[in-house]
Parts: C-alpha cells; structure tokens; sequence
C-alpha cells in the first residue's frame, strides 16, 4: 500500500457500561474478522469506561469501520481526533491489539494518553507523529503486562 493509500485515524469514546477482559476479547475477535479482509491494522486501549483506538488502512475502509463503531451501541459519544493520510502503517502487528490498562501494575488513565497525545499533535512539525507515542505507550504497557 502506498503512502497516499493509507489513512490513520485516532478516536475516543465513553463505553456505555464497564467491560470485562471477555467483553474486550469479544471486540478484538468482531474486529480481527471484518479488519483483516479490509486491511485494517490497529490498537484499542480501555480504560476506566474509555476507548482510545487507533485504525490504519485505506481511507474507505477506515471509513466504513469507524461507521461501524460509531454507532455501535457499546460506545458513547466517538470523537475524531486524527484522521490523516500516513507513510507508514505503525501498527502492522495488529489486526486489532487490545490493551485493559485497568489490570496494570501502574494503571493508567486514558486521559492522560490524551494529555500526551495532544501534546504530541500540537508540537509536531516536522517531528515524529502523536500517533508513534501512542503505538508505543500501547507496545510499552502491552510488555509490562505481559511480564506480569
């Protein structure tokens, strides 16, 4: 896929109840069976009733799965808060990772990834993408827990 071909796009969303890890285990699976057909590559980060996701792929097909979440009935008031065209997938390893970050030794909260993230966005220029320090505080806290 080509640099102009690929989109990454970043939102957060309330949940509209708690979920447990077999909830969380349910969404990867839906997800892993309609992205992988779609090309579509990403993180999904849970916290304290809080989805942070990132999707990477084509921009239609980013499109039509981001449809779908938002009106999904599991997620509560979705907001964009970067949909842009990409050189590079970051999270080719994942059809979907998902990450609870409530069961870290050090949990922490999906606003202060938010924090960073628009942090990050706002001092890019020319630098590294927002989107690299979330692929990787999700890489980071997926090691820790995995040590666990």
């Amino acid at each position: 896929m080509h640099g102009e071909d690929l989109f990454q796009l970043v939102y957060v969303s309330r949940s509209r109840g708690s979920l447990s890890d077999d909830d969380l285990r349910a969404i990867q699976s839906e997800a892993v069976k309609r992205n992988g057909p779609l090309g579509v590559t990403g993180v999904l980060l849970y916290s304290g009733g809080c989805f942070l996701q990132l999707l990477e792929g084509p921009r239609k097909a980013i499109s039509e799965v981001y449809g779908k979440i938002s009106t999904d009935p599991r997620h509560h008031r979705p907001s964009v808060l970067h949909f842009e065209p990409a050189e590079t997938r970051l999270a080719q390893a994942w059809s979907m990772g998902v990450l609870n970050m409530d069961y870290l030794r050090a949990p922490v909260a999906i606003e202060d990834l938010l924090d960073r993230f628009r942090d990050e966005a706002a001092a890019v220029e020319g630098g590294s993408s927002p989107v690299e320090g979330l692929v990787f505080a999700f890489e980071r806290m997926t090691q820790e827990r995995d040590a666990a």
